[in-house]
């Protein structure tokens, strides 16, 4: 909203002004996906896949806008589309060189002997699970008799609670509750804020609504779960590359993982500027503050950081363990080989 000063004259905030500048970013996104360079580059080619509303979208957008690849050694262009494409970044070849792979699709490609490797996180799982404020329910265990809901039961982010819960708790969140609601996350805001479900599990966007919403609280982060447990936050995305890329050029490889790192530190750096420019389609509401607010903490926060930036064998070790849960659990066919997993020192 544009705030009034006494004498009823408009003042344009440093928010809304930026906001105008939104306008302008999303009317001309889809002239501006490749390098600003016009020139033929001579650097190897990155062609990357982001989910629409997918929260990494300001990142690669406003990191590609500043050249942050492109000083980095790449060629990097990025597009956003629908979910059923960007899973099928490697196995449907619809990246270059490298690209976002998700935590709970990359054993099916694996299995499927999709030629790629993993070699950097992405996007922290940052779901939670939400009762009111007002509600008796403290934790996993007061869900028993229950009404649960969650956005797509068959989900992994879904099954990725299942999976925690039961081996920490012996809750199956598909058995114990009085009964278990499916429902897309819009839906399930309304019907936990309506008292039609008690509790519920919410997927990005909305999770970060209902973190900013003073009528619900958390009983349950996955996040912190996993790093009590192994010391890294699991990942609902990673970074990964065509094994053919990986071996032909190693460094263009790793200029993506750096241009991610320089563009992770540059959202942080200009976070209200790039947000205001393409935070609407991330799915962020960039007129609500408290949102805002979530979105900051969320980056700075040193234990599980929404997008994070180093990685080695404890990285590895941590997601194989989360793999090892959820195949124990029936949530995955089987664990990927660990040499599908590169570090960093392996990838040079």
């Amino acid at each position: 909203m544009v705030d009034e000063l006494p004498n009823g004259s408009p003042r344009i905030t440093r928010r809304k002004a930026l906001q105008g500048s939104a306008l302008l970013a999303s009317g001309g996104l889809a002239g501006c996906l490749g390098n600003s360079d016009e020139s033929e580059s001579e650097n190897p080619g990155v062609h990357v896949l982001g989910p629409e509303g997918g929260l990494t979208i300001p990142v690669f957008l406003y990191g590609q806008e500043n050249n942050v690849w492109m000083d980095n050694g790449v060629d990097f262009s990025f597009e956003v589309t629908g979910y059923g494409q960007f899973i099928r970044c490697f196995s449907g070849e619809q990246c270059t060189g490298a690209g976002v792979a998700t935590t709970f699709d990359t054993p099916v490609d694996f299995a499927n002997n999709v030629p790629m490797k993993i070699y950097s996180p992405s996007m922290t799982e940052i779901n939670h699970v939400f009762v009111r404020e007002d509600s008796d329910i403290e934790d996993v265990s007061d869900l028993e008799g229950k009404v649960l809901g969650g956005d797509r039961l068959s989900s992994g982010t879904v099954q990725s609670f299942r999976a925690l819960w039961l081996e920490d708790t012996g809750f199956d969140l598909m058995e114990d509750p009085a009964e278990t609601v499916d429902a897309a996350s819009p839906a399930l805001y309304e019907m936990l804020a309506n008292g039609e479900v008690d509790a519920a599990i919410m997927f990005t966007g909305f999770t970060i609504q209902a973190l900013a919403d003073d009528r619900f609280r958390s009983i349950s982060y996955l996040a912190d779960s996993w790093v009590d447990e192994t010391g890294y936050p699991p990942q609902v995305t990673m970074h990964g590359a065509f094994d053919g890329f990986v071996e032909d050029t190693p460094e263009a490889a790793m200029g993506f993982w750096d241009g991610w790192k320089d563009a992770v530190e540059l959202y942080k750096e200009d976070f209200e500027q790039a947000t205001a420019q393409y935070g609407t389609l991330a799915g962020i509401n960039i007129e609500d503050d408290s949102e805002m607010q979530v979105i900051e903490e969320l980056l700075q926060d040193d234990d599980a950081p929404l997008f994070p930036t180093d990685w080695g064998e404890g990285w590895i070790d941590s997601t194989m363990e989360f793999y090892e849960l959820l195949e124990r659990n029936d949530a995955i066919d089987e664990v990927p080989g660990r040499d599908n997993f590169l570090t960093h020192d392996e990838l040079e």
